[in-house]
């Protein structure tokens, strides 16, 4: 199942171990938090976050502090719109596929 999903969605191995962290913690998660939970890089894990975004299994929220400012939170989306999402690329490829095949 790695496979499909880190091909479909087209992940790195950062990119699915933060996603599977979101999916068994269904929480709202910092860059910082996400950092000292998993023990990556700041940088790491907002390149992730931003392909995981892109991806569209993650959403960022901004959170207004009190003195002024504000920081980006994160949470996956429904597990359920993700599984979606990995059929509908899965249906497309497979259409595509099918197509190239009759026309070759």
């Amino acid at each position: 199942m790695e496979g499909l999903v880190k091909c479909s969605l087209a992940l790195s191995k950062s990119d699915y171990r933060i996603l599977m962290f979101f999916l068994e913690n269904d929480e709202s998660y910092t860059v910082k938090d996400l950092s000292e939970k998993l023990g990556l890089d700041r940088t790491t894990i907002q390149k992730s976050l931003k392909n995981l975004i892109r991806s569209g299994v993650l959403g960022q929220f901004q959170e207004n502090l009190s003195p002024g400012g504000y920081r980006y939170i994160y949470k996956i989306n429904e597990k359920e719109i993700i599984k979606d999402k990995i059929k509908q690329i899965i249906n497309d490829w497979n259409n595509n596929v099918l197509k190239a095949i009759e026309n070759w």
